[in-house]
Order: C-alpha cells, then sequence, then structure tokens
C-alpha cells in the first residue's frame, strides 16, 4: 500500500467529508468517492492506490467517513448541551 495514497486520503476525507444524514451518506458516498479518485489523479495518485488505501471499498470508506462526521458532530452538540445545562444549573 501505497504511504502518500493513505496520506493522501486521510488528508483529502478531512478536507472534503462532513456531517451528514442518513439519506445523504448513502446518496453521497459514490459521487464523494469518484471526486477523491479525480483529485488523487491530479496529484498523480492512481485509482489503484487509492482504492488500496480504503480497503479496496472507496464508496464504503466514503459512507463511513460521513457516518463517523455525523457522529463526531452529535458527540460535540451533545456535550455541548451538557455543558450549558451546567452552567444554567451553577447560575441559579
Amino acid at each position: 500500500m501505497s504511504v502518500r495514497a493513505e496520506k493522501f486520503l486521510t488528508r483529502w476525507k478531512s478536507n472534503h467529508v462532513n456531517a451528514a444524514t442518513i439519506p445523504q451518506r448513502k446518496s453521497n458516498g459514490k459521487p464523494l468517492a469518484n471526486r477523491c479518485l479525480a483529485d488523487a489523479k491530479r496529484a498523480g495518485i492512481s485509482a489503484k492506490a487509492i482504492k488500496a488505501a480504503a480497503d479496496n471499498d472507496l464508496v464504503g470508506y466514503m459512507y463511513d467517513a460521513l457516518k463517523n462526521a455525523a457522529e463526531m458532530k452529535l458527540d460535540r452538540l451533545l456535550a455541548q448541551s451538557r455543558l450549558d445545562r451546567f452552567i444554567a444549573s451553577e447560575s441559579k
């Protein structure tokens, strides 16, 4: 597996993948994978190397990345809500 492809994929994911609802995840996985492949090609990285960096399932990789981004966003929102409630209770 190409370290360059792995680094590219990780960087690309952090720059292009955002939290998505379940229907959006299902419809956005393939377009994201295609955009990633096109960007990798422009960077001189083969589709084979990118797919290998994604365990040969780039669409699934993007779907999981969308899901993880949504879960992290939910965790942040829940943590903020708890903090807001704590602050409100402390100010009484």
